[in-house]
C-alpha cells in the first residue's frame, strides 16, 4: 500500500512538474514572438526612418527655420531635408569674379534594400577621398567631396549625406549622428 501511495504521490509531482513546464513555454514562444513583431522592418521610404524634427534635434536647426521635406523614389527611395540658414556657401566664378553663393542646408538619406558588401564597394569606388567609419553599421565610409557616408547593416545599405556647414568635419559628425539614430530604428 506505502508503495502505491509513492507511486501515485511521485506520478502527481511529474503532473505538476508536466503541466508548469508546458505552461512556461508557451508564454516564451509568445515573448519572443511579440518581441520579433516589435522591432521595426525596414520601411519603403528613409522619411519613414528619420522625420523633420530628428533632423532639427541633430543637426541644431533654429526653430525659425522651416525645413521642407521631399519624399522621392529616384533610383531608391530618398528623403531630403532642406532650408535656408546661410550656414552653406559655394565659391564660384561668374563672369571673371569670385563670388560665395548662398546654399540651403540639407541632408539627403537614400535607402537601398537588398544591398551587400559586393553592392557596398561599387557605390563607395566613387568616394575620390573615402575614408572608413568605425562604429556604424557592419561597414561605413565617408567621403568629404561627396558630403556623404555610406554604411551596410545587413542587407541594407545607405546613403546619408549632409551640407550643413562649410567644415567637413562637422558634415560628417552629423551624417554619423543621423546614421546611428537610423541605425536605432531599424
Amino acid at each position: 500500500m506505502k508503495k502505491l501511495i509513492l507511486f501515485t504521490s511521485c506520478l502527481s509531482l511529474l503532473m505538476v512538474f508536466a503541466c508548469s513546464a508546458e505552461s512556461k513555454n508557451p508564454k516564451e514562444d509568445n515573448s519572443s514572438a511579440k518581441n520579433e513583431s516589435q522591432k521595426m522592418e525596414v520601411p519603403d521610404s528613409p522619411c519613414e526612418i528619420v522625420s523633420s524634427e530628428d533632423i532639427r534635434a541633430i543637426i541644431g536647426v533654429e526653430s525659425s527655420f522651416e525645413i521642407a521635406m521631399k519624399d522621392k523614389d529616384y533610383t531608391y527611395p530618398t528623403c531630403t531635408f532642406e532650408w535656408e540658414d546661410k550656414k552653406v556657401t559655394k565659391s564660384m566664378e561668374i563672369g571673371g569674379k569670385p563670388m560665395e553663393i548662398e546654399m540651403p542646408s540639407e541632408v539627403m538619406i537614400v535607402l537601398v534594400k537588398d544591398a551587400n558588401e559586393e553592392k557596398f564597394n561599387r557605390s563607395t569606388q566613387v568616394y575620390k577621398d573615402g575614408v572608413e567609419v568605425n562604429g556604424v553599421g557592419e561597414i561605413a565610409m565617408w567621403g568629404n567631396g561627396m558630403a556623404q557616408l555610406t554604411f551596410l547593416k545587413g542587407s541594407v545599405m545607405i546613403h546619408v549625406h549632409v551640407k550643413v556647414d562649410n567644415d567637413d568635419a562637422i558634415n560628417k559628425e552629423k551624417a554619423i549622428d543621423i546614421a546611428k539614430l537610423i541605425l536605432e530604428k531599424i
